[in-house]
């Protein structure tokens, strides 16, 4: 081996490295950007909805599907936003007041008298930790706005970026990666779609029941439980925390009946409305999701266990598409694609 070829392998290594670096180096700023894309998928979806059934162009079919989201969400606070806050202040007035009736049932000792006591003697040190929970927030938001702004420009032009990501693959490779993004893309919207549809079952389900049960504050707590669905496996139970809490606040019958519910709706989220919703829709192994969840909240913390489920779905993809059917030559279903496509391919 010549000098040059060793150096110039070297460089290559070094190059690959450097690049490694940069690229966990800027995570958070392509998690944003994935999360930007996942909102322009179900803006796009919508769209294609809109021009497929009314003689409207797609610009002013996104125009209609943005105006119609933000029109939704503003009716929604408008109609219910009072009603909403007051539910869910009341479900914070009553939360302390539960923790301390379970820690008197459970004979745990005083821990609220233990918190208070340490907010007095390190006054100075979660000052400094409310501070920095308000830059939490005040950064959350201006993530969200910027996922919100980007995903409006990546659903005003797919193409544009399409082509661009395509220009940075080498044309022998071309067509497979551009029927990988559009695979990709079909999966992440079937996935979208049957995971709103579910959130919004549950948590219609969920606040009649506890609803019907007498629990305080039932809209509060199904709109809690329908946020927490879109985190699958983990987020029911995160979501139903605040109800059962209530409910053990108040007696032991009430709690019962409140486990009675979140049950109850759970196995119909899980044997009824999931496999119905997922023999049109893409869907994933139990399994695969439940260690998606689990790597990517390891790996990039909140924002990694929000968004793992449709990483799980992308990472299923490229690997069934491009290393069992493309390397390994074998025949296999993907996700996204149309029963035409996987049997030309098979």
């Amino acid at each position: 081996m010549s000098d040059w070829t060793f150096f110039r392998r070297v460089l290559i290594v070094a190059a690959i490295v450097v690049l490694a670096l940069l690229i966990w180096q800027l995570l958070p700023a392509l998690l944003l950007l994935f999360a930007a894309v996942l909102f322009a998928l179900m803006l796009d979806g919508g769209a294609d909805f809109v021009e497929r059934h009314t003689p409207l162009s797609r610009s002013f079919a996104l125009a209609l599907v943005i105006l119609a989201i933000v029109g939704l969400l503003g009716g929604v606070l408008f109609q219910f936003g009072g009603q909403i806050m007051t539910q869910l202040d009341d479900v914070a007035q009553r939360l302390p007041g539960a923790i301390a009736s379970l820690q008197t049932r459970l004979g745990v000792g005083d821990i609220t008298g233990k918190l208070m006591e340490e907010l007095r003697t390190n006054t100075g040190s979660i000052l400094i930790q409310i501070t920095s929970a308000a830059g939490f927030l005040i950064n959350l938001v201006g993530n969200l706005l910027l996922v919100f702004v980007a995903a409006v420009f990546l659903a005003a032009q797919p193409d544009l970026y399409h082509r661009g990501v395509l220009m940075l693959v080498p044309n022998s490779e071309r067509d497979l990666f551009a029927d990988t993004l559009d695979t990709s893309a079909s999966a992440l919207k079937q996935w979208l779609l049957a995971q709103l549809i579910a959130m919004m079952m549950v948590g219609a389900l969920t606040g009649i029941g506890l609803w019907l049960i007498g629990l305080p504050s039932p809209l509060a707590l199904g709109l809690i439980s329908a946020l927490a669905e879109f985190i699958p496996i983990v987020g029911p139970i995160l979501g139903a925390i605040p109800a059962v809490l209530l409910a053990v606040s108040i007696d032991w019958t009430t709690a019962i009946w409140t486990i009675g519910v979140v049950v109850v709706v759970q196995q119909l989220e899980s044997n009824l409305i999931m496999p119905l919703i997922q023999q049109k829709l893409a869907a994933l192994p139990p399994v695969v999701t439940m260690f998606a969840i689990l790597a990517f909240g390891l790996l990039f913390g909140p924002v990694g266990l929000v968004l793992a489920t449709p990483l799980a779905v992308l990472c299923y993809v490229l690997v069934t598409k491009l290393y069992i059917r493309e390397l390994l030559d074998e025949p296999a279903k993907v996700p996204g694609e149309d029963d035409a496509t996987v049997a030309n391919a098979a």
